[in-house]
C-alpha cells in the first residue's frame, strides 16, 4: 500500500500543512510547511476578500503539486477563539470547499483529540504538542500550526492504514491507537469481556 495523506492546521495566523505518504506500515514525510497570513485588523472588505483569495490560492497549489490524496484530514474549529470565530469560518469555509471541489477525500478531527494523540492530555499547551511529536517521532518545525499539521497528517495516515485493514498498532502507541478509535467510530474501543469462572 503506497498513499498520500494531507493534514492541515488552518488558523488565523497561518494554515500548517503536512503531506505525508503510506508505504505498507513506513511512514515518510513528503513535504510540510506553513502559509503566513496578514493579520485581518483594519482590512477593508475588498482586502479581507483578497486574503481568504490569496489563502485559497496556495492551498490549491499544495493539493496540485502533492496530490492526489487518500485523505485530508483537517482540525476543526477550536472552541476558544472569541472575537475571531467568523473569521475561522470564512477561511475555514473557504478551505472545505476548496477541497471537496477538487474531489479528495476530507475528514475533520476534533482539536482535543489532535492534543491527546499527540501527549496524552486532550488540554496539553503548544509547548507540550511540541515535545510530542519530537519525543514520537523526531519532528520539529519552526511553527506550531506546522507541527500541529504534522501530527494531523500522523492520525489520518493511521485512519487510512485502519481502513486498508492494518493493524493500528503499527501506526500507533496503545493510548493513540484508543483515541484514533474515537476518532474513526465515534465511541472509545469496549473494554474486553472477563470471562466468568467455571463453577
Amino acid at each position: 500500500m503506497r498513499t498520500r495523506v494531507l493534514g492541515i492546521d488552518a488558523s488565523l495566523g497561518s494554515t500548517g500543512w503536512c503531506v505525508g505518504e503510506l508505504a505498507g506500515p513506513v511512514f515518510t514525510r513528503v513535504a510540510s510547511g506553513a502559509v503566513a497570513q496578514p493579520k485581518i485588523e483594519n482590512m477593508t472588505l475588498d482586502q479581507r476578500i483578497g486574503r481568504l483569495r490569496a489563502n485559497r490560492n496556495d492551498m490549491a497549489l499544495i493539493l496540485r503539486d502533492h496530490g492526489p490524496f487518500s485523505l485530508i484530514l483537517l482540525e476543526d474549529y477550536a472552541h476558544n477563539i472569541g472575537q475571531g470565530a467568523h473569521q475561522a469560518g470564512e477561511w475555514g469555509g473557504v478551505l472545505r470547499t476548496l477541497i471537496q471541489d477538487r474531489g479528495h477525500p476530507l475528514r475533520v478531527v476534533n482539536v482535543m483529540h489532535v492534543k491527546q494523540f499527540a501527549t496524552g492530555d486532550a488540554h496539553a499547551k503548544k509547548d507540550a504538542m511540541r515535545l510530542g511529536a519530537f519525543k514520537h517521532w523526531g519532528f520539529e518545525a519552526k511553527t506550531n500550526d506546522e507541527v500541529d499539521a504534522y501530527v494531523i497528517c500522523r492520525m489520518g495516515a493511521a485512519i487510512v492504514a485502519d481502513a486498508a485493514g492494518f493493524p493500528l498498532s503499527g501506526y500507533a502507541t496503545s493510548y493513540q491507537a484508543g483515541v484514533l478509535h474515537v476518532v474513526i467510530h465515534g465511541k472509545p474501543k469496549p473494554k474486553p469481556k472477563k470471562e466468568k469462572a467455571a463453577t
